[in-house]
């Protein structure tokens, strides 16, 4: 893609995060079996990958607007690929789970890196049509690599799953080190002066970012509540087999994928903000219908209403990513950061109450997916004063 250093090397790069998130899973009883650990024990792969994804994709912006997008991104897969060695000749639980941690670092690196490198390559509706092609990626990888995880893990062992990851993290760090150029245009000195502090209080302190952060949040906290739940209601309450969810959670994904190609084709065109907007009307619709068809225990009553969601945080969040990155260009990686921040934030938060609450009804996934659409709405609230006392600004210097 023009004006986009190493495009499609970017995309590789930001699929390793989501590869390494789900890829792993179905290793999990090949883990406890090994090990001779429980299975409470052995999910703590995920877990512990979650929460260092969580912490460093804020360190890494951060890091990248003091000392530039090429070091830290190479220092991230650097961590990545030390991490997963790590994991491919662990002897025992607690070496495996400093491994994930590890892994979860470069893992961050590879999701906020990209984004920030998008937008400091292109003006905003442009960015937001790459940013919807790159997510595609992310999006493709977590439906694909259960397979592969669970193919290689049957035929060849959970270690060498984790080996074969570890080496296409090396072979894209061996590229991204000869291809991958410097986007960030900030002089040494301005680095060298650069705050953290300084940004993060910049960044939360204007509504103009705030407001899109919560909506984007919100949105993204949708699609991870229902992640956590659909499962246990899925299978469990409504009766259908792993195999059969597994056929029909394919809804969000597609979703997913052709909410970012109608980003990518028409972003440019209508521009980010009319695409958000209108973006968001699948979303409403979707919790709309999940109410309304809740008395049918069957899963299109669940995976009609996660086609709609999904297809709204297609569309939605390539946009709301650029226009949060374009706020103060600046302080781009911290901002992409604390998107990331956000997203998994929220879902993790979420995951976790709905967890200790399901039990013999699907209403707590309902209700948890309603909150989350209530956050959205409370930064629409925020966002809309925001753009209309900006329009009536730029009609007042045109005059």
């Amino acid at each position: 893609m023009a004006g986009i250093p190493s495009f499609w090397l970017l995309v590789f790069i930001a699929a390793l995060g989501p590869i390494s998130m789900n890829g792993v899973l179905p290793a999990n009883l090949a883990v406890m079996e090994d090990l001779s650990v429980s299975y409470g024990q052995a999910q703590l792969v995920l877990t512990v990958f979650l929460i260092s994804m969580l912490l460093f994709q804020l360190v890494s912006g951060s890091l990248s607007d003091r000392f530039g997008r090429r070091a830290v991104m190479i220092g991230g897969l650097t961590l990545y690929c030390v991490g997963g060695l790590a994991c491919s000749t662990a002897q025992s639980i607690e070496w495996l789970l400093l491994g994930r941690f590890i892994q979860g670092a470069g893992g961050a690196v590879c999701i906020s890196m990209p984004r920030a490198m998008v937008r400091d390559s292109l003006p905003l509706d442009q960015a937001a049509s790459a940013i919807g092609y790159l997510t595609t990626a992310m999006m493709i990888a977590p439906l694909v690599a259960p397979a592969l995880g669970g193919w290689l893990t049957e035929t060849m062992g959970w270690r060498w799953m984790y080996g074969w990851i570890t080496a296409a993290g090396f072979l894209i760090l061996l590229v991204a080190i000869f291809k991958l150029a410097e986007t960030h245009s900030k002089s040494a000195r301005e680095q060298a002066a650069y705050s953290f502090n300084h940004a993060f209080k910049a960044l939360m302190s204007d509504r103009k970012f705030l407001a899109p952060m919560l909506v984007l949040g919100g949105s993204a906290g949708v699609y991870y509540a229902f992640l956590a739940g659909a499962p246990y209601v899925t299978i469990n309450l409504y009766g259908y087999s792993p195999s059969e969810y597994g056929i029909w959670f394919a809804c969000t994904g597609i979703g997913y994928m052709a909410g970012n190609f109608t980003a990518g084709r028409w972003a440019v065109r209508l521009g980010a903000e009319r695409m958000v907007k209108l973006g968001m009307i699948p979303l409403f619709i979707s919790i709309f219908l999940l109410w309304v068809l809740s008395p049918w225990p069957l899963a299109f009553a669940l995976f009609i209403p996660a086609f709609a969601f999904a297809f709204s945080n297609g569309i939605c969040i390539p946009g709301l990513t650029s226009i949060c990155l374009g706020i103060k260009p600046e302080f781009a990686g911290t901002a992409s950061g604390l998107l990331g921040v956000a997203q998994l934030g929220i879902g993790v938060m979420l995951g976790t109450i709905l967890g200790a609450m399901l039990d013999e009804s699907a209403t707590p996934l309902f209700v948890m997916m309603t909150l989350s659409l209530l956050i959205t709405i409370a930064g629409l609230l925020i966002w809309q004063p925001v753009k209309r006392n900006r329009d009536s600004s730029i009609q007042s210097t045109t005059r």
